[in-house]
């Protein structure tokens, strides 16, 4: 398939729904393996509300959230079910491979001498073969990356998100500063795009806002984060500990951060759910360490 195709069938697919009386949005959060949880929380949805409501034609994605959006998009509005379950195949699969491994001098040669701690080579290997499927190029979709050479977060569309470079785009939303070295690709280095944003909720108000008013927006949210964050006793905790704690509270007020601007910019646009595990998911330590836990916790705290 050609960009220029996919651009067509993309722009296809948001014309036929561009009149609906309501433009319904999704915005996936940030996320490594976590992210699995939105699959269950978008087949929650999916069992409660009437196929109309949860069409949405606008879709982004940050790290493991990405790959939530990209399969969403692969599917024409009104296909959420299936969707859903999609994205559950994703994560399980994921569970049952291992997506990094160390170097030859262990730890030590990524420290010393890598762009990261550990070889998420086998990662681009898994993306490849489990994504062959998929081409996001049903519905407005923006996920992206954060370019390490100009520091700037950088945004892509369904245009960009075909074949080699889909693959590459998914790779570089997992690739975690300090734990796995930038992705070089598409001329430049990549990290993740939480790196600057955790969760993008303009890109798909914006969208909408080219053909409706923003009383007729309806978005929904979902995060992988719990609404509050968790009192820990740190007291025994050893370096890499103190780095997953800096790095979960750095997330958590820029998920926070970015979802308050959202609602105070548009403050007549619907906000229809704003979904997240109840409690703090499991915590490895690691990211993209197996768990399949995720899309099984279905008690959500929506409102």
């Amino acid at each position: 398939m050609t960009k220029s195709f996919a651009y067509l069938a993309a722009a296809a697919a948001i014309a036929g729904h561009a009149q609906a009386s309501k433009c319904y949005a999704i915005a996936f959060g940030s996320g490594d393996q976590s992210a699995s949880y939105q699959s269950g929380a978008l087949a929650g949805l999916v069992q409660g509300m009437a196929p109309t409501d949860i069409a949405y034609t606008a879709v982004s994605g940050v790290a493991g959230g990405a790959v939530n959006a990209a399969i969403l998009a692969s599917f024409p509005p009104g296909s959420e079910v299936n969707a859903a379950d999609r994205m559950k195949t994703f994560w399980d699969n994921s569970g049952n491979n291992a997506l990094y491994k160390d170097w030859p001098g262990g730890v030590t040669e990524g420290l010393l001498f890598k762009g990261g701690l550990y070889n998420d080579k086998p990662l681009l290997n898994f993306l490849a073969s489990e994504m062959a499927d998929i081409a996001p190029a049903q519905r407005y979709v923006d996920v992206g990356l954060t370019d390490v050479l100009s520091g700037m977060y950088t945004n892509y569309y369904a245009s960009d998100l075909v074949g080699q470079e889909l693959i590459d785009v998914m790779y570089g939303s997992f690739s975690y500063a300090g734990f796995f070295a930038p992705e070089a690709a598409m001329n430049s280095d990549f990290f993740s795009g939480a790196t600057i944003e955790n969760l993008d909720v303009f890109s798909v108000v914006n969208k909408c806002l080219e053909t409706h008013l923003p009383e007729d927006i309806v978005v929904d949210v979902l995060l992988t984060n719990a609404r509050t964050l968790k009192h820990v006793n740190a007291e025994k905790f050893k370096s890499m500990e103190m780095v997953w704690r800096f790095l979960h509270v750095a997330q958590y007020y820029n998920v926070m951060d970015g979802l308050l601007r959202a609602q105070f910019a548009y403050p007549t646009i619907n906000f229809r759910h704003i979904i997240s595990p109840t409690g703090d998911l499991p915590d490895t330590r690691m990211p993209m360490v197996s768990i399949l836990y995720s899309h099984k916790l279905l008690e959500l705290d929506a409102s």
